[in-house]
């Protein structure tokens, strides 16, 4: 970031609450990698089940 937005964004903040400011923006960057994992975690376990589901309909159990 180059000086000029980095004053246009802070310029104006005390020191306190640039120190709010960054852990609000670091426990959303910790919340938006959760997010993710789960989102690929999700995806895994319906192709999984969507797997079996097949198995079963081959098998004629379901």
């Amino acid at each position: 970031m180059t000086y000029f937005r980095w004053k246009k964004h802070y310029g104006g903040l005390l020191p306190d609450k640039l120190r709010r400011l960054k852990a609000i923006d670091d426990k959303n960057s910790r919340l938006k990698k959760i997010d993710a994992d789960l989102t690929l975690v999700r995806e895994m376990l319906q192709d999984v089940t969507r797997g079996q589901l097949r198995s079963l309909r081959a098998l004629g159990n379901w």
